[in-house]
């Protein structure tokens, strides 16, 4: 039998939980035992509208570094699961390869973040390609926080998400988990996530 103390304590823990949350105070982030000590970054791609044989995305990434900024200019790379190929209409980032080269072996893609012309930024690109910590800037999701879209073509009845995802900046490490799909976010038909946890710490 639980005493009434018990069922007290049980619930002011349960309101704290939830006030932290609706702070969005409660982050793994902020957890010493989480399996990433230093942080992570988390990759969201979400379909946007579909065309038949394409798809257009909006790619999101987020900083849950604990002590430091994504320093520029990073770079996200992936491999097709597929015969899928980026379109040349990438808005928020520079795409240094474009199309499928497959028929050389070569099935990689690479995204920077180098500065787009004035006329082809999203909403929420990335200055310099610096994107601020959640952890050091009070929980501020627009700031710590980059997109920018992509038209994906070749695609089949189903979409795959992208596989052996990968994400480098200049002085930091990372270690990506395969991308998954995910709750669809609200307005969007369909979103894929990936983990990138920080195996190097740079050095200032």
């Amino acid at each position: 039998m639980w005493c009434a103390y018990s069922i007290a304590k049980l619930l002011f823990l349960t309101i704290l939980l939830l006030v932290e949350a609706s702070l969005g105070r409660y982050i793994p982030c902020m957890d010493d035992n989480f399996k990433f000590p230093g942080g992570y970054v988390t990759i969201w791609w979400d379909i946007m509208n579909e065309t038949r044989g394409s798809y257009s995305a909006n790619v999101t990434i987020i900083d849950y570094l604990k002590n430091h900024d994504i320093d520029g200019p990073w770079a996200l790379s992936w491999e097709w699961a597929e015969d899928e190929i980026l379109l040349n209409s990438t808005v928020g980032a520079i795409g240094t390869q474009l199309g499928n080269d497959s028929s050389v072996g070569d099935n990689k893609w690479l995204l920077n973040s180098n500065l787009p012309p004035r006329w082809e930024k999203v909403s929420k690109y990335c200055k310099g390609g610096v994107i601020p910590s959640w952890c050091t800037i009070e929980a501020d999701l627009p700031k710590s926080s980059s997109s920018f879209q992509i038209t994906v073509g070749r695609v089949g009845i189903e979409y795959y998400p992208p596989a052996y995802v990968d994400f480098t900046t200049p002085r930091s490490n990372f270690m990506c988990f395969s991308m998954m799909p995910f709750t669809k976010r609200r307005g969007y038909l369909k979103t894929w996530r990936a983990e990138c946890g920080l195996l190097r710490v740079p050095q200032d």
